[in-house]
């Protein structure tokens, strides 16, 4: 239902709003859309706690914004850019010239 739905994603704003989040967002869509969890981590280590990242990753994939994918080696995730993570990366590209 939509009042979750802006719940959901109020929720997402508050948490992470809006530079961790769109700093992996962006890191993500200019690397092919896609990176390893791992590698994701290393980009970040300076700025970004590993646990929020894991967070941050797991919020993202529960709204559909990103996709997990299992690697032959299981201990690594290629985490990929969805659609929908396009359009949010797009929708803060905007807000970010605003602000």
């Amino acid at each position: 239902d939509m009042v979750n739905l802006e719940t959901k994603n109020s929720y997402l704003w508050a948490k992470h709003f809006p530079d961790k989040l769109y700093r992996i967002l962006a890191f993500l869509s200019k690397n092919g859309k896609e990176a390893q969890l791992s590698e994701i981590k290393k980009e970040f280590e300076e700025q970004i706690s590993k646990p929020v990242i894991n967070d941050i990753i797991f919020d993202l994939k529960m709204q559909n914004f990103v996709k997990e994918e299992r690697m032959k080696d299981k201990r690594k995730k290629l985490i990929k850019l969805t659609e929908n993570g396009e359009l949010l990366k797009q929708k803060l590209d905007e807000l970010s010239e605003i602000m």
